[in-house]
């Protein structure tokens, strides 16, 4: 209608809509987390073969209150551990299970962490990879004592070969 003036709440200098258009980004902020939370249990499901230890909506608040609270390196284990139980785990279904809440972290827009916290983010997002690369060495093979002698054996034959080469 000409000449209305939009609702004003008490208080506030801004109309009510401004107020429901804000709601509305906040849900479909927190249903897109949610979405990451329920996608996550279920790569925990299917590639680790370990249930979650806390449900997708708990998950989505502690992804949530994680880009909020601006959490660093220092909280990596405090996560992995909040969603899984280590315990249960080797290292190779640990270092697949870092990796995927790693991913599934990354996955909370970055718009959800304060500016001066992109850092943060960055440094908790590294400490995951982090975790999962130091879990995925623990598997590596050891070298047998065969192999280390060949390695050597093929060092020196290389360094006679330098040696030779700057000789003639």
């Amino acid at each position: 209608m000409p000449g209305m003036k939009p609702r004003r709440l008490p208080g506030r200098d801004f109309p009510a809509y401004w107020l429901a258009a804000s709601d509305a980004a906040a849900f479909a902020m927190v249903q897109s987390v949610l979405a990451v939370a329920v996608a996550l249990r279920t790569r925990l499901a299917d590639q680790v073969r370990i249930v979650a230890r806390l449900p997708a909506a708990d998950i989505a608040l502690l992804f949530l209150t994680a880009a909020e609270s601006g959490w660093g390196k220092a909280k990596a284990e405090s996560i992995v551990s909040q969603i899984v139980d280590l315990r249960e785990l080797d290292s190779e279904r640990t270092g697949k299970a870092c990796m995927i809440i790693g991913e599934a972290l990354a996955q909370v827009p970055l718009s959800q962490w304060a500016p001066e916290r992109h850092g943060n983010r960055a440094d908790l997002l590294d400490a995951l990879r982090a975790r999962a690369r130091q879990a995925h060495e623990t598997m590596m093979p050891k070298q047998s004592e065969a192999r280390k002698a060949e390695a050597e054996w093929l060092a020196a034959v290389e360094g006679r070969r330098r040696a030779e080469g700057r000789q003639a």
